[in-house]
């Protein structure tokens, strides 16, 4: 009979130890899910920053592309504008040279005549 009573107690502690083990596992459970639901959640908007700073960057090379060919228009552009001001100014000096000797073969004419009057 002492043995039958041991037996009923152990059972029923093994029955309480197991019910405490079986809500502590339960609660174990419930954090790591909330956790892993946050790391989740965490990760999605990790994901959804990367992707938009992937963006931003193929945005900003492409941006970059196109400043450098208009840099490079730009350039050629105004190259071509110092080029012909450069020619206009020769042509303008010539005819400046050109002026200038017309006027003294003028001037020296013009002393001949007098001398000879």
């Amino acid at each position: 009979a002492a043995l039958t009573e041991q037996l009923a107690v152990l059972r029923n502690e093994h029955a309480v130890a197991m019910a405490a083990c079986k809500e502590e596992f339960k609660a174990e459970a419930a954090k790591a899910k909330a956790a892993l639901s946050q790391a989740e959640a965490a990760l999605a908007s990790e994901s959804k920053s990367l992707k938009k700073l992937e963006a931003e960057s193929e945005k900003a090379k492409a941006s970059g592309a196109k400043g450098a060919e208009s840099a490079k228009a730009d350039k050629a552009r105004l190259e071509e504008q110092v080029s012909k001001l450069k020619k206009e100014l020769a042509a303008k000096t010539g005819e400046g040279d050109a002026s200038k000797k017309h006027s003294r073969k003028l001037e020296g004419e013009l002393k001949d005549q007098a001398a000879k009057s």
